[in-house]
């Protein structure tokens, strides 16, 4: 019975085996390259684009009224985040006034926002 059990084990692996390498035969070059460059992006502790989300547009609302910028929000964009032992945001803002800022905002595992870095674009 164990002698059954094992070999059909081994057909099986066999046969997952060769369809894998069936399927990873479709993938052109360019595809197989930007699936690399998909896995790079998203490695543990990386930072990943994402949309800009109403936990971003809190984020740079706090990271405003904490530097006291009196000028209103005209336009998020290029938010990211990563993971860390809580998550940082990453994000750049656009006032009315025509002023770029990046910001950086790290929130703990209790939810407390911290201002790692505001600072002005050229």
């Amino acid at each position: 019975m164990i002698k059954k059990i094992i070999t059909l084990s081994c057909i099986a692996c066999a046969l997952l085996l060769f369809v894998q390498c069936k399927e990873d035969e479709k993938i052109t070059p360019s595809e197989n390259t930007e699936k690399v460059m998909q896995q790079k992006r998203n490695l543990v502790g990386g930072w990943k684009s994402i949309e800009v989300t109403d936990t971003v547009k809190d984020l740079a609302k706090y990271v405003l009224a904490e530097n006291n910028v009196t000028s209103p929000l005209k336009k998020l964009s290029n938010a990211s985040t990563q993971v860390v032992s809580g998550k940082n945001y990453k994000f750049d803002i656009l006032l009315e006034n025509g002023e770029e800022w990046t910001a950086q905002v790290y929130v703990n595992i209790k939810k407390e926002n911290r201002i790692t870095t505001f600072k002005q674009k050229k």
